[in-house]
């Protein structure tokens, strides 16, 4: 099976243990995905669809009604999830990840309501962090552009 192939089913995988583990994660439609982005930019808030991966809220928020969602907008965290499905040190200690422009920008502007769950599908480790938190166990930043033709 090819890489790309692979890391798409550790992706979906990450997701699925994170959404069964709590109720409070929850995948997103397209169309809940748009009313939510809608929601939080007349709140005067961009949020690049692409740069999250599930949002954490109360269970009983209607995602269908982005009138729900601009009433819960400050109780919304946006998650990006980066998995792994290899044998890692605990903590994750010495295993890259990237993350995209747009992932930091959005992280920037929302604060403590972005975040990152690192998920090791293998052993089940999860961690949760905000960028700042992020940045501070990063003992390197390489950064870079990806660009597809």
């Amino acid at each position: 099976m090819a890489e790309r192939a692979i890391n798409k089913l550790t992706a979906a995988a990450a997701k699925d243990l994170l959404c069964r583990n709590d109720p409070h994660f929850r995948k997103l439609t397209g169309p809940q995905k748009l009313r939510l982005i809608v929601a939080f930019a007349k709140r005067g808030t961009v949020v690049y669809g692409q740069a999250f991966d599930l949002i954490y809220c109360d269970p009983s928020l209607d995602l269908n009604d982005e009138s729900a969602i601009e009433e819960a907008h400050g109780e919304i965290r946006l998650y990006e999830v980066k998995s792994s499905n290899r044998t890692l040190k605990p903590g994750f200690a010495s295993y890259f990840f990237s993350f995209s422009t747009a992932e930091l920008l959005v992280a920037q502007s929302l604060g403590d309501n972005y975040r990152f769950a690192f998920v090791n599908i293998h052993s089940g480790e999860f961690l949760d962090l905000s960028l700042r938190e992020v940045f501070g166990r990063a003992r390197a930043i390489y950064p870079s552009w990806s660009i597809m033709f």
